[in-house]
């Protein structure tokens, strides 16, 4: 049998999200790439150098090692005319949003325990009401529909959300907004979840522009957790101090919207 000649390894194949439909494809990467370079520097056209850790034990030891590998300049891999688009926009930071994803030790941990004795088991207790009346509200589309029910939008979409909002005491009225502009944040080229926009207007503005609605929004929710204090999330945001000092404004609005939209998320998919 004659041999052709070897197939070069590319990573680059994963940064087009049509190929991630061939699961085969995908997999075949990445066994490639743990069997032959598992540390994999990959420089393709158009996209910036990045380097690819694929074993399981060499991305523990990168997650272990929080002084040396940083969160930022990148959460995710877009071409470096969209990277350029993002910089011009935010005045030179890859990220729209500066969440707890993308600080560093020690702010990272700082930010982290201004909330994290609210999720302590008796606070928690406190929602089991709030998760029940979400199963409640879920169950009445099968009555509603003769035993019958789109699971992934009447439940997986929906039970989530609502007891996120919950947790951050956002409106009920305003559930459903959360969901479109978390939607549109996650999918901004998907035509399904993606702005509707004029014709002309790229996906870039049309994403800065969702974000310009959640900072709007978020504002207006921090005035009124200052000025009326409820036992949630959302107010104890509001009325963070850092080191003997308020939380910034930007910290706030990246606080809110990463426990606002990447909250219920990620549950709605893995459901």
């Amino acid at each position: 049998m004659k041999k052709g000649n070897p197939v070069t390894l590319d990573a680059s194949f994963l940064y087009t999200p049509a190929n991630w439909a061939d699961v085969n494809a995908v997999h075949g990467v990445f066994d490639r790439l743990r069997a032959e370079d598992p540390v994999h520097y990959c420089s393709a056209e158009g996209y910036p150098n990045l380097w690819h850790v694929t074993k399981h034990a060499d991305i523990f030891d990168v997650e272990r090692r929080t002084n040396e590998f940083l969160n930022e300049p990148r959460l995710i891999i877009n071409t470096s005319e969209q990277e350029a688009k993002v910089r011009a926009q935010t005045g030179g930071s890859l990220n729209r949003i500066r969440t707890l994803l993308t600080y560093n030790p020690p702010e990272h941990m700082k930010l982290r325990l201004l909330t994290q004795s609210w999720f302590m088991p008796k606070n928690l207790g406190k929602l089991k009401a709030r998760v029940t009346d979400s199963i409640s509200t879920s169950c009445s589309v099968v009555e509603k529909n003769d035993g019958y029910l789109d699971f992934a939008r009447d439940v997986a979409l929906e039970y989530p959300l609502r007891v996120i909002m919950a947790v951050l005491g956002v409106p009920e009225r305003d559930y459903g907004l959360m969901l479109r502009l978390t939607q549109e944040l996650f999918g901004p080229e998907d035509p399904d979840t993606g702005r509707k926009v004029e014709e002309g207007v790229d996906t870039d503005k049309a994403l800065a522009q969702t974000v310009s609605d959640l900072f709007a929004y978020f504002r207006e929710l921090t005035q009124e957790k200052i000025a009326n204090p409820q036992d949630d999330v959302g107010t104890i945001i509001a009325n963070a101090e850092v080191d003997g000092a308020p939380l910034d404004e930007m910290a706030k609005l990246g606080y809110y919207i990463i426990v606002a939209t990447a909250g219920h998320d990620t549950t709605s998919y893995s459901l």
